[in-house]
């Protein structure tokens, strides 16, 4: 059987399809892959900087509690307060922690401040309480380089300014409440009191940018003043990217405002913040974003990364898969042009190349199925020798041309004719064989004649009909097919003797007891 390219085609789409699904399913487990690698990512993030950020929470919070507790228990003056002196103006006064200045050396850091010395007993009570938070400033400062500066702010007029910092750059003034992170502390604008963290900045100092972490500090419904630490964005830097991911990490405040962020950026710089506080994929003019908050929403972690970068990665994931399908798929559609090619170089073997019928070859190999068959459904074989009546005559007189027209017609009604498991062969020059399976209901020598009828449709020069004889035999219990050959050539030479256009037999009566024809037979 002749395939079509659009055969073949159809042949191969199951294929195909197989393998554009199973690209696509392994696409899609790379995207969630993807997905799934970037919110794990960002979760250890988010635990790591939220870890860190408690950590400083946690020290503010306790330099708040420190400097209440002694403000409370009011204990007896520090010696480090006989070092306190009025500067020149007489307008204010310093407490260095420098020895050069002629400090307190066992102070962390300096205290100046506005005012008349010696000093209001209410200010010497809470600065006395405020040097007392050295045993924290210390420890924090030593242990932890990210954070710049600690201090306190006092609403009476002074600052405590740890590490200790020259007099010649550093006096308090009156402006500093005018900054966010004591404006933010005010009783109108952080009614619960909670801690406050700064928008990012720069810092004064020249220790480049930093936010603040601040805690108001009460007496009651009294605001003393303002603990504070100054922390560096590097360390927050390298938590916000730690392990690798795709995609960008980005800290913000509240206000969606930048806090970290890698490589250079605006300090004005604003995102909108997802609308719920839990982490997860929303997806807005082409980028995918992850929000989660950290201190009770102060600071927002976000990571984004854009859809076509997403969709490109799982693509570049999926890309050794879908080699491996095209090579499958090559290798599929080559083994189906060999299959064809096989099967085609066996037809050409088995096929005579004028008539389309069997050859030799084709018939003995396709005979022992046909045998096979016939034991298996108790069949008989009948064998049918057939000759074209004065073939050489026709050649002789119109040609070979028209006796190659009147064997390819004569086979081709043949071919038309034949059932399923009929075997038709040309035998040689003009001689046919036909091996037919049949059952009990169907008489041989009737199939024969039908067969023989349709080849003598064949008609050359006009209208002029050939004429075919034959001999036809059943193929016995124990013969071969070789042995049933040579007898319906016999019997097809007694047909020629007889006067030709006729079918000479030697069939047996089929009994109810007869054995059929063994698939060993030939």
């Amino acid at each position: 059987m002749h395939l079509t390219t659009r055969t073949r085609l159809i042949l191969m789409l199951p294929a195909l399809l197989l393998a554009i699904g199973l690209g696509a399913y392994r696409y899609q487990v790379n995207l969630n892959g993807l997905r799934a690698d970037i919110a794990q990512t960002f979760h250890s993030r988010h635990e790591l900087t939220q870890n860190y950020l408690t950590l400083l929470s946690t020290q503010v919070d306790a330099m708040r509690q420190l400097l209440l507790q002694r403000y409370h228990d009011d204990p007896p003056p520090l010696p480090a307060l006989r070092a306190l002196r009025p500067l020149a103006d007489g307008q204010r006064w310093v407490l260095s922690g420098r020895e050069d200045e002629q400090g307190a050396s066992e102070l962390s850091g300096t205290v100046t401040g506005l005012g008349d010395v010696p000093l209001d007993s209410a200010v010497g009570r809470e600065l006395n309480a405020a040097l007392g938070l050295d045993a924290l400033f210390a420890p924090i400062l030593k242990h932890n380089p990210q954070i710049s500066w600690v201090y306190y702010t006092s609403a009476s007029d002074f600052m405590y300014l740890a590490p200790k910092p020259p007099l010649d750059d550093f006096h308090y003034e009156r402006a500093f409440l005018l900054k966010p992170f004591w404006q933010d502390a005010l009783a109108e604008h952080n009614p619960q009191r909670r801690q406050i963290i700064s928008s990012l900045y720069e810092d004064a100092g020249g220790k480049d940018l930093m936010i603040t972490l601040s805690a108001p500090v009460y007496e009651q419904n009294r605001m003393l003043g303002v603990v504070s630490l100054d922390l560096g964005i590097e360390l927050l830097r390298r938590l916000t990217s730690s392990g690798a991911t795709h995609g960008e990490t980005l800290l913000v405040d509240e206000h969606g405002k930048i806090v970290v962020r890698q490589g250079n950026f605006d300090l004005h710089e604003q995102y909108a913040l997802p609308p719920s506080a839990q982490p997860s994929w929303d997806s807005s003019s082409g980028v995918h974003w992850l929000g989660k908050p950290m201190l009770g929403g102060q600071l927002w972690l976000l990571h984004h990364i854009s859809e076509s970068q997403l969709h490109w990665l799982a693509v570049q994931q999926s890309s050794p898969t879908w080699m491996l399908i095209g090579l499958a798929l090559l290798l599929y559609g080559l083994t189906w042009r060999l299959f064809f090619a096989l099967r085609r170089m066996t037809r050409l073997m088995q096929t005579d190349p004028l008539t389309k019928t069997l050859n030799r070859r084709g018939f003995y190999d396709k005979a022992a199925g046909i045998q096979a068959l016939g034991a298996r459904q108790q069949g008989h074989l009948a064998l049918l020798l057939m000759d074209i009546d004065h073939f050489k005559a026709v050649n002789d007189t119109y040609g070979h041309a028209i006796g190659d027209q009147v064997l390819r017609q004569a086979a081709h009604y043949m071919l038309k004719s034949a059932r399923p498991f009929d075997l038709i062969c040309r035998w040689g020059g003009e001689e046919f064989l036909v091996l037919m399976l049949l059952d009990e209901a169907e008489p041989a020598s009737s199939v024969a004649e039908r067969m023989r009828q349709q080849a003598q449709r064949a008609r050359f020069a006009g209208d002029k009909q050939v004429t075919l004889s034959g001999g036809l035999v059943m193929l016995g219990a124990r013969e071969s097919l070789d042995q049933a050959i040579r007898r319906a050539d016999q019997l097809l030479y007694q047909a020629k003797q007889q006067g030709r256009n006729r079918i000479v037999s030697d069939l047996p009566v089929l009994a109810a007891s007869d054995t059929p024809i063994p698939a060993s037979a030939g």
